[in-house]
């Protein structure tokens, strides 16, 4: 199946008064909505949302899951934005320098995150599941990344603030792999760009046991010549280390900074051998 382009025509007055959009984000609207369907087959679902766009005329609102397959979006990945959970179509001019997978209706979804969502007891749970740990946790976790990047970048720097300080209030201190150390890293950022050190710090702190932790693991199966090293894992963990050093000298943590350097030769030293070349 080729390519097929898809177009809209936009009536702002409809989108404004049925509450797609507020009012003021009138200027942002696009006069028309365009985009591919690059899919070589249409499922019945798909089908379903196209009868559904041609005929909504914004009456609805419309959302998708943030956890369906990219072929669910049927490319309509220009005009969704978070708003917590769920990607929102929102019939704005595309930005080609933003990534589709990044947009937020940003106060929207604020509010939703600090007002609406229930916590429950995530963070003081004395077990959680496989489930939990490994598809909710790092969904939540590159939730609070997003909005609160997303936050600052748009001028809310006292939003962007709560936010991650709701994120210490609710979230669990987990480290189900080492990807999870890689987004928590950008929260520890964030906590230095709204001035509170203390908190910064606690966290990069955190993070470099997990990941010492694993290296000094992994080590010990190079040294022992096991099998299970993962060059991947390594070459994170001596990235993740280097940009907390980084970041700690920037915010004149000197203290820090030289024991993340520390760490940084000591582990360049004992996996000279072997980072860069894949997976053993």
């Amino acid at each position: 199946m080729p390519t097929k382009n898809f177009k809209i025509t936009i009536n702002p007055e409809d989108v404004i008064k049925n509450g797609v959009i507020s009012a003021d984000q009138k200027d942002k609207i696009a006069p028309e909505m365009e985009w591919k369907y690059t899919s070589n087959y249409v499922t019945k679902d798909n089908l379903a949302m196209l009868d559904i766009l041609a005929h909504n005329n914004w009456k609805r609102p419309i959302y998708f899951a943030i956890t369906v397959g990219s072929e669910n979006l049927i490319g309509l990945q220009p005009y969704l934005y978070k708003e917590g959970f769920a990607y929102h179509l929102m019939p704005f001019k595309t930005d080609s320098a933003s990534k589709d997978q990044d947009k937020t209706n940003t106060l929207v979804m604020y509010n939703n995150v600090m007002n609406k969502f229930k916590w429950g007891n995530m963070k003081n749970a004395r077990y959680l599941d496989h489930e939990s740990t490994n598809m909710f946790y790092p969904v939540i976790l590159s939730m609070f990344v997003n909005l609160s990047q997303n936050l600052m970048a748009e001028g809310h720097a006292d939003l962007a603030a709560n936010l991650v300080h709701k994120y210490l209030d609710v979230m669990p201190d987990l480290y189900p792999d080492i990807t999870i150390a890689l987004r928590k890293n950008y929260i520890a950022q964030m906590l230095y760009e709204v001035h509170d050190i203390p908190a910064a710090n606690k966290m990069f702190n955190s993070i470099d046991a997990y990941v010492t932790d694993q290296l000094n693991y992994d080590y010990t199966l190079l040294e022992n010549n096991k099998d299970g090293l993962n060059l991947q894992e390594i070459q994170y963990g001596v990235s993740l280390i280097n940009a907390m050093a980084n970041t700690a000298k920037q915010n004149h943590q000197t203290e820090l900074s030289d024991k993340f350097e520390a760490q940084l030769k000591d582990y360049q030293t004992k996996f000279a051998g072997v980072i860069g070349n894949g997976n053993r």
